[in-house]
């Protein structure tokens, strides 16, 4: 994720997600309660918790998001929704 960029607000209908961050400083907002995230340290992201993730520093963000039930390509059904 570049610099000073966030992703928009938004929470899952059906699925967790595990966040862990390989490389910066990022902060995720999560059901209104913002925590600062380190290196190689992860947060669990229940089903319908809102949830947004910001990068503030000047260097890049990189992350891995899992989520479960796994969301396929081809899929119709759509599980995120925004706020």
């Amino acid at each position: 994720m570049s610099p000073s960029t966030a992703e928009r607000r938004h929470h899952h209908a059906g699925a967790e997600q595990f966040f862990y961050v390989s490389s910066g400083v990022p902060s995720m907002e999560l059901d209104g309660e913002i925590s600062a995230l380190h290196l190689q340290q992860g947060i669990h992201v229940s089903a319908s918790a809102s949830h947004q993730i910001t990068n503030r520093p000047r260097s890049d963000l990189l992350f891995t998001v899992t989520s479960t039930p796994p969301r396929h390509v081809t899929s119709r059904h759509v599980d995120r929704v925004m706020m």
